[in-house]
């Protein structure tokens, strides 16, 4: 059975099976794309949420940063580290007076001098809650520090910020003193009211750590949308504030059984510098209810469908399996070693761009081979001695030449080092012309001579180049023992030459 066949099988068989199991699976489909929709809506809450708590915690460092910057108090902290200016005590609280009603959202602020002694404050409920001096001093560095989440048994929660107080008003100043500010959660509570997208059953319940470690959560208590701070226990995997205070680690959108039984489906986000959590949660009986309406309205649609799909399946099936086919045809053709074979191009699409890159694959791979088989020729049949080395001292490859004009066979050439080979006059010379290869310097007109197999040597003259990176060196060697004698005749006969003619001068200038 060929692949054509395979395909129109496979599409029909699908589409049968999904005419049958469609009705069955559609509810569950049709769910799964509701519940994405609405998990989605969750998240983009839940976002929306944690993106309105960073944005008032970002306002309250502003609000500190404020009233850090105003230049009398750093001028008059400056000048009682100096000068011990009287009357700044009271200079110093009327400006955090100022400051406190001015700001919004800040219910208390004190100032520390520069060795963390408590200066002077305003808007405190009462002075014992005042930290007479504090245990360690901001850098300069720190332009504003969150402190954490305050809970005084007669107040509600606040929010403590600190600010370095320089001399300057910049981080590069002389630290003069320590802001401390608490503020209020108010916003935090106008943020959790916010109940658009969450239809009936949904709540948004924003979670903090107070200073004892305690976990306090904007609840609920009366129909009339009064939200007050409440200390909650974490309940584990089962338990959303769990997951968005970091306590259990999960997706950012879950589905679980709530206090009261029922499933919930809720997404979460967790602010780990501020150590707070917010949940965005709904009841999955009231997040499904859509789906429930819209799946059962679409089945009959969707079996429609699953027939269709039969026909426009086969059709498909039969046109697109030919070029595929026709590419299998022609890759089982060049495997057999025919490298000309070409595969048709019917079409512009995916499996037309296929068919051109295989064309273009066989070319390539016909041009190499044909290269591959002139250098095989050219390197077997050279009548110079063709090799490969490696810096190793090894032979990797060796032409016949080698074996015709030393007598060694290829086996015994790749088998011992090209050194074994080497007469031992020139071996201390052909070890400096090695090293120079390593060093990537190539080899010119360079002799040595090579013992043969019969015991007689033979004078070769080398040129090598070396690849850098790998190792190897590629080199040709030629037989020059014959010019190498002719030469010294030569030179020889112009010796005994060159005296005849000195000899003979000398008589005709009559020297003795």
């Amino acid at each position: 059975m060929d692949i054509r066949t395979k395909l129109v099988f496979a599409l029909v068989i699908v589409a049968l099976g999904s005419m049958v199991a469609l009705g069955g699976l559609l509810y569950l489909d049709t769910s799964q794309v509701f519940e994405d929709s609405r998990v989605e809506e969750l998240s983009g809450l839940a976002a929306s949420t944690e993106a309105g708590m960073r944005q008032i915690a970002s306002s309250w460092e502003d609000r500190v940063r404020l009233i850090a910057s105003r230049t009398r108090l750093r001028e008059i902290l400056t000048e009682n580290n100096l000068e011990g200016s009287p009357g700044a005590k009271e200079q110093i609280g009327r400006i955090l007076a100022d400051a406190q009603k001015a700001v919004g959202a800040v219910e208390s602020v004190a100032v520390y001098d520069a060795e963390g002694n408590l200066f002077a404050s305003a808007g405190w409920a009462t002075q014992s809650d005042l930290t007479e001096r504090l245990d360690s001093l901001p850098s300069a560095m720190d332009s504003v520090v969150y402190l954490g989440v305050l809970s005084p048994a007669h107040e509600e929660l606040r929010v403590a910020y600190s600010a370095a107080l320089t001399d300057d008003g910049t981080t590069d100043g002389r630290l003069v003193g320590v802001l401390q500010v608490r503020l209020n959660t108010r916003p935090l509570i106008r943020l959790a009211r916010n109940r658009e997208g969450l239809g009936l059953s949904g709540q948004t319940r924003i979670a903090i750590r107070d200073e004892d470690g305690a976990i306090r959560v904007l609840t609920r208590v009366t129909p009339t949308d009064s939200l007050v701070w409440e200390e909650v226990g974490l309940g584990g995997p089962s338990d959303p504030l769990s997951y968005a205070m970091g306590e259990t680690v999960g997706p950012p959108e879950i589905d679980l059984v709530g206090a009261d039984g029922e499933r919930v489906w809720a997404a979460y986000r967790h602010l780990p510098t501020l150590d707070w959590g917010v949940v965005v949660q709904i009841d999955e009986a009231e997040a499904r209810a859509p789906a429930d309406k819209f799946g059962f309205g679409i089945t009959d649609i969707i079996m429609a469908l699953g027939a269709l799909a039969i026909l426009i399946g086969t059709f498909l099936g039969l046109r697109f399996a030919k070029p595929i086919h026709e590419l299998a045809d022609a890759a089982e053709r060049i495997k057999e070693g025919d490298l000309s074979v070409r595969a048709p191009v019917r079409s512009q699409d995916e499996v037309g761009l296929l068919a051109r890159n295989f064309n273009q694959m066989a070319e390539e791979m016909e041009q190499q081979v044909s290269l591959l088989k002139e250098f095989q020729n050219y390197f077997e049949l050279s009548t110079d001695m063709l090799c490969i080395a490696g810096q190793d001292g090894f032979f990797k490859r060796v032409n016949p030449a080698f074996e015709q004009v030393l007598g060694w066979t290829q086996e015994e050439l790749l088998s011992r080092s090209f050194l074994d080979f080497v007469h031992p006059d020139d071996l201390e010379k052909t070890e400096n012309e090695i090293a120079r290869l390593g060093e990537g310097l190539p080899t010119i007109s360079f002799e040595n001579r090579y013992m043969c197999q019969d015991g007689s040597e033979k004078r070769l003259a080398w040129n090598a180049h070396p690849q850098v990176g790998t190792g190897l060196i590629y080199a040709i060697a030629r037989d020059v023992t014959d010019l190498v004698q002719e030469r010294k005749k030569a030179q020889d006969r112009i010796e005994y030459l060159k005296d005849r003619l000195e000899k003979a001068e000398a008589n005709l200038r009559g020297d003795p």
